[in-house]
């Protein structure tokens, strides 16, 4: 029975989805639930909470961001950042939270995704307060900032964290525009073009496939490539994750490639054997120039606050020629 080591797909599929650019503050429309009905107008519900509930290591980190982590009293298995996440009680999975473990704890109120279609319903049958955001697209997590912070009493902290945000998208944006030619060696990008990128966020390793899943033109990561000043070597049909095999990447012809690892420990070898996959492609642009980069932390899969995190990496990776250290 074939091997297979795939980093953080399944993670990835579940919590990043659509395609979104938006980075800004709106005073938007947005649903709550309260016993699961949206509140009146689709205004953001503000109360007094106390005892919170995360079903998701995206939201949980949103939490502390907000200054809100004293009054978080359940979160997933895999709520493990900040460290302090790690020590507040288990409520399961995110695909499989015990909602006896959640009744238990008398949480006032219950923060879930958009997907968490199923827990929704079961929870506010038992009468609990739930409140969706959405972590599938850029805009969904900006928006999520400003909503928490609304509804749990932290505006100004909401602003502030979004605040540096924005500044660090506008210097991502500034460093990168027009920037003369890529980097020697990179003879294959035509000058005033962005470089095309090719992001690997779930590998088959191992004897057997050595396909890739990779972000896709409707992919969270798409919006993630562009403010990084580079261009998704992917073209095709709107596919969020499609996966791709080695003669597939060499027909794309990547300029860049990026290798997003949640926890490098877990590969057998190690960055040097993942770097040996990819070094099999010799005719790929990407690979013959030396211009490969694998990126490691778990908050390249979070679609949380860290987002931004993730694409000045992404941008450093594509822009290594950009002064990054003013």
């Amino acid at each position: 029975m074939r091997s297979k080591i795939l980093l953080g797909v399944a993670v990835v599929a579940v919590f990043l989805c659509s395609y979104a650019g938006k980075m800004m503050v709106a005073g938007r429309g947005l649903q709550g639930d309260t016993a699961g009905q949206p509140a009146a107008g689709g205004a953001v519900p503000r109360g007094s909470f106390s005892r919170i509930v995360s079903l998701a290591p995206s939201i949980t980190e949103t939490l502390f961001a907000l200054g809100l982590g004293e009054k978080v009293v359940g979160v997933t298995q895999f709520c493990d950042y900040p460290p302090e996440a790690i020590k507040i009680p288990k409520i399961g999975g995110y695909y499989d939270p015990n909602y006896e473990a959640i009744v238990v704890l008398h949480p006032d109120l219950v923060l879930l995704l958009d997907e968490h279609q199923e827990a929704k319903k079961n929870l506010s049958s038992t009468g609990l307060r739930v409140f969706p955001v959405n972590h599938r697209t850029i805009s969904g997590i900006v928006d999520s900032i400003d909503t928490i912070g609304t509804l749990c009493g932290r505006e100004k902290q909401a602003i502030a964290l979004l605040s540096d945000i924005q500044a660090r998208v506008a210097r991502i944006k500034r460093k990168t525009a027009d920037l003369p030619h890529p980097p020697a060696p990179s003879p294959s990008v035509e000058r005033g073009k962005r470089p095309h990128v090719l992001l690997s966020i779930g590998r088959s390793m191992g004897s057997g496939s050595k396909d890739a899943c990779i972000a896709g033109k409707e992919g969270f990561y798409d919006a993630m490539i562009e403010i990084a000043g580079g261009e998704n070597v992917y073209s095709g049909t709107a596919v969020r994750f499609p996966l791709i095999s080695p003669e597939g990447i060499a027909k794309l012809n990547p300029d860049v490639i990026i290798d997003l690892v949640a926890d490098i420990a877990k590969v057998p070898g190690g960055k040097q054997a993942l770097m040996a996959e990819w070094n099999e492609l010799k005719d790929v642009g990407a690979v013959r120039d030396g211009r490969v980069c694998i990126l490691t932390g778990n908050h390249l899969m979070r679609p949380g606050p860290r987002f931004i995190q993730t694409v000045e990496d992404i941008a450093k990776a594509i822009h290594p020629e950009a002064d990054w250290e003013k």
